[in-house]
């Protein structure tokens, strides 16, 4: 029953904060305080989560501080961020860090294969997230294998074209509304580049685009492996 109180958003016990906009306000943070200034029904101690607590105005930081030294009632604070230097060092200085390391992207290949899911875009998205919620709702994007395909063509086609490799892919990705996934093709592109070295190196076992590999070896050995790098 708690379980699905947290799952559902309605557990009176944890509260939970993210950015209204660019920033965590501080009238956020007061709201949190105001919150926190009640004791829980139950008795247990309450929750807060600050997700993209980097976020947080000087303002809304400063005014956290007392609270995360003496909230009014028995409290847990989580504060969640990918950049902790980029929090308030009084910040820092007053928590416990517990660090979180992506999970390792063969275990999630296999999880992602026994989920029905297709192996070659699968090996490509558990080296794009860090967790298998994150790739499950990559793989569930139908513009991602339309994406995948058209970075192969590229690849395929930037060798010895020059710059009209640039036109085709603009007429491809624009044409074809993709455009707003450019990120995604060009980490797409530095695992393409990366496999190139995994080619000349002998180490298949770690080639990504592996469904691609009589390519891969045709192109990888027409350039050096610090042209590869640049």
């Amino acid at each position: 029953l708690e379980c699905r109180k947290v799952e559902h958003g309605n557990h009176p016990d944890l509260t939970m904060l993210a950015p209204d906009g660019n920033n965590i306000k501080i009238d956020q943070i007061r709201d949190l305080q105001r919150i926190f200034s009640y004791r829980s029904e139950a008795g247990h101690p309450k929750v807060y989560i600050i997700e993209q607590a980097e976020k947080m105005t000087v303002q809304a930081a400063n005014s956290l501080l007392k609270f995360l030294e003496e909230p009014q009632v028995p409290a847990v604070g989580i504060l969640i961020t990918d950049n902790g230097q980029a929090m308030l060092p009084t910040i820092r200085s007053r928590s416990q860090l517990v660090p979180f390391s992506a999970l390792n992207p063969e275990e999630m290949l296999q999880s992602l294969i026994a989920e029905g899911h297709p192996g070659n875009l699968a090996r490509s998205a558990v080296h794009l997230a860090s967790g298998l919620e994150a790739c499950r709702e990559i793989l569930q994007q139908n513009w991602f294998a339309e994406i995948r395909n058209v970075m192969l063509q590229l690849g395929k086609e930037s060798l010895g074209r020059g710059s009209t490799s640039l036109i085709s892919a603009q007429q491809k990705l624009f044409k074809t509304g993709l455009s707003e996934h450019l990120d995604t093709m060009l980490s797409l592109f530095h695992l393409w580049f990366r496999d190139m070295l995994y080619v000349q190196y002998g180490r298949h076992e770690h080639i990504v685009f592996i469904d691609q590999l009589d390519m891969l070896s045709q192109l990888a050995h027409t350039r050096s492996t610090e042209q590869w790098v640049s």
